[in-house]
């Protein structure tokens, strides 16, 4: 649950009460949690791969999303390094 209060306030600003608001945020949360186990999921196949593999992706420049130790040793760039190197 998600909550939020403001206060109310008559004409002369003084505070008579409060508003509050509230949303049932449960399938956010479990969207969210899905989507971490999924990018674990992606990561940790990228790194069983026995050669260097990569994720390229967006408009041109293109971009270096993910890759694996192979591909960092490879050509010897961090992933930050490798997205300025591409970009």
């Amino acid at each position: 649950m998600e909550t939020d209060k403001v206060p109310c306030r008559d004409a002369g600003g003084a505070i008579t009460g409060i508003i509050g608001f509230a949303v049932d945020i449960t399938d956010r949360r479990e969207s969210e949690g899905e989507l971490r186990r999924k990018q674990a999921e992606v990561q940790a196949l990228f790194e069983s791969f026995p050669r260097g593999a990569g994720a390229v992706g967006g408009k041109p420049p293109h971009k270096v999303l993910a890759h694996n130790k192979y591909y960092q040793e490879l050509f010897r760039r961090t992933l930050p390094e490798a997205r300025e190197w591409l970009g």
